[in-house]
C-alpha cells in the first residue's frame, strides 16, 4: 500500500477511534436499482437488431449505505455499491467496482472519503447538473456520448468525456466542501500505484457549484493519467461547464460544454448539448435533448448531431415505464467511421442510427 494511501487510511481510523466515545447514532441503508427493456436498433453493421438490454435509464446497482454519528456535528460514513445485469444475473466489473468508499464528514468542514470514488465529471456535470430530483431520473444513457470517434483512445470513445460516470477511481481521496451560501467546491486525487513514477497512472479531478435562485450552474475537469496510453505517462483530459434553470411551472432547461483530449495523441473532442424536460402531467414527463460533438482532424474530423427524447409514465414514486427514442447522424470527417450511439451494440454501417426502447424501472 502507498505511502499516501496508508497515511489517510490512519488519519481516518485515529479520528473514528478518537470519537468512539462520543458516538450517538448509526444506521445502514440498502437501496437498488433495477431497468429492463425491449430495444430496436435500426443499423447494427448493416442489419436492424432487436434487444433485451438493461441498465440503460440507470445502472442496475445493489448498494448498502451506512453512517454514525460522532458528535459535536460529525459523521464517519461508508458506501458499497456493485453493478450487474438484469438478463444474466452477472455482475459487471468487480464486486464492489462501482463504489467502496469510507469517510468522515462535518456541517462545517466539509467531508473527505478513501477508496473506489466517481469523479466531478459525473457529480458536477452529470447528476448535478440535472438534478437529483429533476432531470436526471429522466435521464438515460443514451443521452450521454459516444459518436464515430473510434480512434480517440485504446478503448473507443465510450463516455468519453466522463459524464455517464462509465469508471470509478480507485485508490482514491477526495474532499467535497460544505456550502458557502451557494457555492461549493471539491477535489480529488487517485494514486496511481505503478512503479517507475509517483505521477504514472495518477488521476487528479476538480468541481464547483454554484446555486443561485432557478440557476444551478456547474463546472468540473479530470485528468486521468492511464496505463493503456503512453504507459501512464499519458491519458484522458476532460473539462466542461454547464447548468440548469428550474422554471416555475416544473419543467427546467438544461445546457453543457465539454472538452475531451488523449494528452499522448492529441485527439480531441467538442460537444454542446442542451435539454429541456416537461412534467405533462403528475405522473407523466417528456424530456427532449440535442447534442452536437466534433471531433478534430487527429481522429478523423467527424461531427455528429444527436438528438434524443423520453416518455415517462410513473405507476408509482419506485416505478414507472417509459419509452425512447435516439437517433445520430454523422457529418464530414474521413469516412471511416460511422454513426454509433452510446448504449447501442456497434456501429452503423452508414451516417446514420437510430435507438427505440420500452422500459420498465424500479427502485429500492
Amino acid at each position: 500500500m502507498p505511502v499516501g494511501i496508508r497515511a489517510v487510511a490512519t488519519a481516518v481510523l485515529c479520528c473514528l477511534a478518537g470519537a468512539a466515545q462520543a458516538q450517538q447514532a448509526s444506521s445502514v441503508n440498502i437501496y437498488g436499482l433495477l431497468d429492463v427493456g425491449l430495444d430496436y436498433n435500426s443499423n447494427v453493421g448493416g442489419k436492424s437488431q432487436k434487444d433485451e438490454t438493461t441498465g440503460i435509464l440507470a445502472p442496475n446497482i445493489l448498494g448498502f449505505k451506512g453512517e454514525e454519528d460522532l458528535g459535536a456535528g460529525r459523521k464517519a460514513f461508508f458506501q458499497l455499491e456493485t453493478q450487474f445485469a438484469v438478463d444474466t444475473g452477472s455482475t459487471i466489473g468487480n464486486m464492489w467496482g462501482r463504489h467502496a468508499l469510507v469517510g468522515l464528514k462535518s456541517a462545517t468542514l466539509g467531508s473527505v472519503q478513501a477508496g473506489t470514488v466517481s469523479d466531478f465529471m459525473f457529480d458536477k456535470l452529470g447528476v448535478g447538473r440535472w438534478g437529483g430530483g429533476k432531470m436526471f431520473p429522466y435521464v438515460s444513457l443514451t443521452f450521454t456520448r459516444m459518436g464515430p470517434f473510434s480512434r480517440f483512445m485504446p478503448t473507443g470513445s465510450f463516455d468519453y468525456d466522463r459524464v455517464a460516470l462509465s469508471s470509478r477511481i480507485n485508490n482514491a481521496v477526495r474532499y467535497d466542501s460544505p456550502d458557502y451560501n451557494g457555492f461549493s467546491y471539491g477535489a480529488l486525487y487517485g494514486f496511481g500505484e505503478q512503479s517507475g513514477g509517483v505521477g504514472l497512472n495518477n488521476t487528479v479531478s476538480l468541481g464547483a457549484t454554484y446555486l443561485t435562485g432557478p440557476w444551478t450552474l456547474q463546472a468540473a475537469g479530470t485528468r486521468q493519467r492511464r496505463g493503456d496510453v503512453n504507459d501512464g505517462r499519458d491519458g484522458l483530459q476532460t473539462f466542461g461547464a454547464g447548468g440548469r434553470y428550474d422554471f416555475a411551472n416544473g419543467s427546467s432547461f438544461d445546457f453543457l460544454y465539454t472538452n475531451a483530449k488523449n494528452t499522448f495523441t492529441d485527439g480531441k473532442i467538442n460537444s454542446f448539448e442542451m435539454g429541456y424536460l416537461y412534467p405533462t402531467s403528475a405522473n407523466t414527463g417528456l424530456i427532449g435533448q440535442y447534442t452536437y460533438m466534433k471531433g478534430n482532424d487527429v481522429i478523423g474530423g467527424a461531427g455528429a448531431h444527436q438528438i434524443n427524447t423520453s416518455f415517462h409514465y410513473k405507476l408509482s414514486m419506485r416505478t414507472r415505464v417509459y419509452a425512447s427514442y435516439a437517433w445520430q447522424k454523422v457529418v464530414g470527417g474521413d469516412g471511416l467511421d460511422h454513426a454509433q450511439i452510446i448504449a447501442t451494440a456497434g456501429q452503423s454501417s452508414s451516417d446514420t442510427q437510430g435507438l427505440f426502447r420500452l422500459g420498465l424501472f424500479h427502485a429500492f
